[in-house]
């Protein structure tokens, strides 16, 4: 980690990532996003949040699992 690389709060990663504090709260439960623990307090690099935020992304010519396998049945 660099000197000057800023660690966000849960309130500046919600804000960034534009989702509630209930979402980052089940993502980070989840295993989906990683964080740093300092004392009582819950950090985040944004650069792991981009980094799982590129894990999340569906691209348009991945199949959709269960979608497909429903369409293949009938």
């Amino acid at each position: 980690m660099s000197c000057r690389e800023r660690l966000l709060t849960d309130l500046e990663a919600c804000e960034y990532l534009r989702i509630r504090n209930r979402q980052l709260y089940a993502w980070r439960m989840q295993g989906l996003i990683p964080f740093i623990r300092i004392g009582r307090a819950i950090r985040y690099r944004q650069r792991d949040l981009d980094a799982a935020l590129d894990d999340l992304t569906v691209s348009a010519n991945q199949p959709l699992g269960s979608f497909e396998a429903k369409e293949t049945e009938a």
